[in-house]
């Protein structure tokens, strides 16, 4: 069993690939959200794949996210 969160997009059926980004106030800290990109490109997120550009997406909108939170 594995963490669903396609239960949580509003058409799962084409979702064929996914990237989830834990959201952080700072890199060693607990997440305080989840960022969910999905696609219908099977070949969009694969294991394997560079992920820098990734986690600066995840990083840029956890810090979006800290200052509405605090």
């Amino acid at each position: 069993s594995g963490f669903d969160v396609l239960h949580w997009l509003e058409e799962p059926e084409r979702v064929q690939s996914l990237a989830l980004l834990p959201l952080r106030a700072a890199p060693q800290e607990a997440a305080f959200g989840l960022l969910v990109l999905a696609s219908p490109d099977s070949q969009r997120y694969q294991a394997g794949m560079a992920t820098d550009f990734l986690e600066r997406i995840g990083e840029l909108a956890a810090a979006a996210l800290s200052r509405v939170r605090d």
